[in-house]
């Protein structure tokens, strides 16, 4: 059985798919797998996978497309790793994030997840900024009910057994992370690194606000479900929650929506551009040779 496992939903994902897998392959340890799930994608996400020829790519194909939650849910259904890793079909992980993340959790038995910085980028695999990175400490925290765990959902690795004590809502089709995280780390201790370890692809569009907004609608399920065991807070977070989707609304309509995506975002320090773009290029030597990628 594999020490790892990796789970990447997809949905049209051709062209950014190879990258991810690259990036497995450009690993500093070989214990692991990757279970991808291919949402009824109108373009067969096996196709890619084959042209790697690694068997530990194992994929499923649904019929039609069912939403991220469902397909997030089967991957980790057939995950077997003692670990457990989450990674979207659109970003990469660094060589050392595998070894690194795996080091943390046998340092720290009473962790049940550690998380780590990300590596913001573009189309073009280019670095735009950082987000969650900064100092050396690598914090130990504590999960509440209701609270979301200040990690970033796609970093984390969990142990099995936390991963499966949790599922993802099939109602929500976009925020279903940090419901799942709620669910799967309250009253557990977690780590978060702030190392870089994750390409996260972020484009600022109008798509992308309009997928924000998305968001918020979903994130208001979670709110009113709360809201009988923890009325006063959920009923603040709901409150909250419309007060955001009013300033993406605004902004929207007024074309200020590439601020507010920016500004959740640092700048990359020199270090930071070095070591990101000679990640970038192991994970490019990785790909067959009848795959791109920018």
């Amino acid at each position: 059985m594999p020490k790892i496992t990796v789970t990447i939903p997809c949905y049209e994902s051709q062209a950014t798919l190879p990258m991810a897998l690259a990036s497995l392959r450009a690993q500093t340890i070989d214990d692991w797998e990757c279970v991808i799930v291919d949402d009824g994608s109108p373009c067969d996400a096996a196709t890619v996978v084959r042209r790697f020829g690694d068997p530990r790519f194992r994929i499923h194909t649904f019929r039609t497309n069912r939403g991220r939650p469902v397909a997030r849910q089967k991957a980790l259904e057939m995950a077997r790793g003692d670990y457990i890793c989450m990674l979207d079909a659109d970003d990469w992980y660094y060589p050392d994030k595998l070894r690194s993340q795996l080091q943390l959790l046998e340092q720290y038995p009473r962790a049940a997840a550690v998380g780590c910085g990300v590596a913001v980028i573009d189309d073009d695999n280019r670095i735009t900024g950082v987000r969650r990175s900064g100092g050396e400490e690598v914090q130990l925290n504590t999960g509440q009910r209701f609270r979301v765990p200040s990690l970033l959902f796609p970093t984390t690795m969990f142990r099995r057994e936390v991963a499966r004590d949790a599922e993802f809502d099939p109602r929500l089709q976009r925020a279903e992370d940090p419901d799942y995280l709620c669910n799967a780390l309250a009253g557990r201790h977690y780590l978060v690194s702030p190392r870089l370890h994750y390409a996260y692809r972020e484009i600022f569009s109008a798509r992308a606000l309009e997928e924000a907004l998305i968001a918020f609608r979903c994130q208001r399920i979670t709110f009113r479900d709360q809201l009988r065991a923890a009325p006063a807070r959920s009923a603040l977070k709901y409150l909250e929650n419309l007060i955001k989707t009013g300033v993406y609304r605004l902004a929207l309509a007024t074309g200020r929506g590439r601020w507010l995506f920016e500004r959740r975002n640092a700048r990359a320090t020199l270090r930071q551009r070095r070591m990101f773009r000679d990640h970038r290029q192991q994970v490019r030597s990785k790909l067959p040779s009848e795959l791109t990628a920018p």
